[in-house]
């Protein structure tokens, strides 16, 4: 007989037949355990055995996140760094060039100006000859002391074709060659008191025109040549 079935008789029961009085133990009833009694130590079980795996799960997450937003700082940071050095290497080579130019444009007119007073000084030999390209424009040639300033103006006149990146440069600078040779031509049929002042006008001119252009080229404020030369 098994614990649940267990009867205790009372005294007064006859031991055979006959009604009797059954008494049931406490302990031979149980308590009754509901099913989700009897389920908690399973979910327990099955709760402490998927802890692990998603604890696993965010910390493999967390690593691959702080690895992209590294790499990605990485990138950015190389990429800011690349463009910072790309502008400083800009400006430092359009600086560069600003300079040569500057040098070759102040050297053109430091030669112009050296060939002009040399075909004024007294006692220059200069002769004069058709341009085979252009007839009614006069070539000056010089002796032995005057080439080395011809050979300076065409030296100049081609290191501002050479470094200049305006058409207009090159143009004005063109021009003033072309004014100055006409000068020197009208030296080799007038003395230097009687060269025309239509031909220095021209000259200025020019001159104003080179300078314009060139301050355009690099940068610099426009002026007014004619609001500071002074008045005659």
């Amino acid at each position: 007989m098994s614990a649940y079935q267990t009867e205790r008789r009372s005294p007064t029961s006859p031991p055979y037949g006959g009604p009797a009085a059954v008494t049931r133990s406490p302990a031979a009833n149980p308590p009754m355990l509901s099913q989700n009694t009897e389920r908690e130590p399973a979910m327990q079980v099955s709760a402490s055995r998927s802890h692990p795996r998603e604890g696993a799960s965010m910390t493999f997450a967390t690593t691959v996140t702080t690895a992209v937003v590294a790499l990605l700082g990485v990138l950015l940071g190389g990429w800011l760094t690349g463009r910072n050095l790309d502008r400083s290497w800009k400006r430092e080579h359009a600086r560069q060039w600003r300079d040569i130019r500057l040098a070759t444009y102040s050297e053109f007119v430091s030669a112009y100006r050296q060939y002009v007073a040399f075909a004024l000084e007294p006692g220059v030999k200069i002769a004069a000859v058709p341009n085979p390209r252009e007839p009614d424009d006069l070539m000056p040639f010089f002796n032995e002391e005057g080439r080395p300033y011809k050979e300076r103006l065409d030296t100049a006149s081609v290191a501002v074709r050479l470094v200049s990146e305006s058409p207009d440069t090159m143009k004005a600078c063109a021009a003033v060659v072309q004014r100055v040779r006409r000068i020197a031509a009208e030296r080799a049929a007038h003395s230097e008191t009687e060269i025309p002042s239509e031909a220095f006008r021209a000259l200025w001119l020019a001159q104003d025109d080179f300078l314009d252009a060139t301050r355009r080229e690099l940068d610099l404020p426009e002026v007014r040549w004619r609001s500071i030369y002074p008045k005659v």
